[in-house]
């Protein structure tokens, strides 16, 4: 299944509010934050004409959160639930369902892992510099995607001059280990980053990864509360800077997955099978981009492409592969017309690819998208 689409969109005269029209008296600290997702360009968060809710570095860190899912647990209107049938968590906002929300990381989309949603706990923050969500419709700016609001993972700048750090964690969920032994680390972490550069080149490189043996109540027992398996985030990034008003970049992600689970299903009208769910995922990420600023005016040009493949036994009696291909470029102008007016013109391109296919035992194939089958 293909898709192709052109968005265009024109934003004449935004009136941003001054920080004097305030209502409410803000903190030196609020008022030099900076947020770019509600208009897609860089703005004082009490100048941007819609609210943006920020969570920065150094509440990410509070939290000690490992990935996205456990840090937008704590904003309000936010509402993480488990996918339906896979282990991970799907973002609803004020009640709007995961997928008419759109994520993105800085500003590119992800792709919807678990259907038509994304699985928040294949993105890890350890190269997040701030998460910026905008709750209600925005589809002028982003298209139809965004219906429901827009969770935007803003990646930390490169800076020249050299940076590092290594961090590592493991943990143990004592009796509900699942080798019953209480001083197994069952849950273990890695995060390491360096970057590197001078004044007009720099460099990073980043890894994340999360491993877990998994839990449960009754490490005897069939069921498993918790999936056994790994997810890893890799990143590499590259920027150019030749003077003041330009800028190039170039940035790779690679992410692996592999999850099992036992679960136990049900058969109307009255019998328990004992499953073995599998669920295995690689993304590969290959983003371009381009800035140009001349007086009053910045020109900006974006492209990427996505593969993301996804393998999963659902019921350990036949094999699903979905392959999702995905590309974008896009095109935005921005001119200061007056100190309170911003006109904004873009374009964007956007293709996206599907296929789906479903492995019986006795090696048959269906197309899941056409009802096709073979042998």
């Amino acid at each position: 299944m293909k898709r192709l689409s052109i968005a265009c969109f024109l934003l004449p005269c935004a009136m941003a509010l001054q920080a004097g029209d305030a209502m409410v008296p803000a903190t030196e600290e609020i008022a030099e934050e900076i947020v770019v997702t509600g208009t897609r360009t860089a703005q004082l968060m009490l100048d941007s004409p819609v609210r943006v809710d920020v969570l920065n570095r150094q509440q990410l860190e509070q939290l000690h959160a490992r990935e996205l899912t456990e840090a937008v647990t704590t904003v309000p209107g936010i509402n993480v639930r488990q996918v339906v049938g896979k282990d991970g968590q799907e973002a609803w906002l004020q009640g709007i369902s995961a997928n008419r929300v759109l994520v993105l990381v800085d500003g590119e989309p992800v792709s919807a892992s678990t259907g038509s949603a994304v699985d928040l706990s294949q993105v890890s923050v350890g190269d997040i510099e701030r998460v910026e969500i905008v709750k209600g419709a925005t589809s002028v700016l982003y298209g139809s995607a965004a219906m429901g609001g827009v969770i935007n993972i803003i990646t930390a700048g490169l800076r020249p001059g050299l940076h590092y750090k290594l961090s590592a964690d493991a943990g143990s969920y004592g009796g509900q280990n699942p080798s019953a032994n209480v001083w197994d680390a069952s849950r273990r972490r890695l995060n390491a980053a360096v970057s590197v550069g001078g004044e007009h080149w720099q460099t990073a490189f980043s890894l994340n990864g999360r491993f877990s043996d998994g839990f449960q109540q009754d490490p005897d027992a069939w069921p498993q509360q918790g999936a056994d398996g790994h997810k890893i985030n890799g990143e590499w990034q590259l920027a150019y800077r030749p003077d003041r008003n330009s800028r190039y970049r170039l940035r790779y992600e690679v992410y692996d997955q592999e999850q099992h689970t036992r679960l136990l299903g049900f058969t109307p009208p009255a019998q328990w099978n004992r499953l073995d769910k599998y669920d295995n995922a690689e993304r590969h990420h290959l983003a371009l981009g381009g800035e140009w600023q001349v007086g009053q005016n910045d020109w900006r040009l974006n492209a990427f492409v996505e593969q993301y493949r996804n393998e999963s036994l659902p019921q350990g009696t036949f094999v699903r592969e979905a392959d999702f291909d995905t590309g974008k470029i896009s095109s935005q102008w921005n001119s200061q017309l007056h100190a309170a007016h911003l006109l904004t013109l873009g374009v964007e391109l956007f293709s996206e690819q599907l296929a789906q296919r479903k492995i019986e035992q006795d090696g048959t194939v269906v197309d899941e998208l056409d009802g096709c089958s073979h042998a």
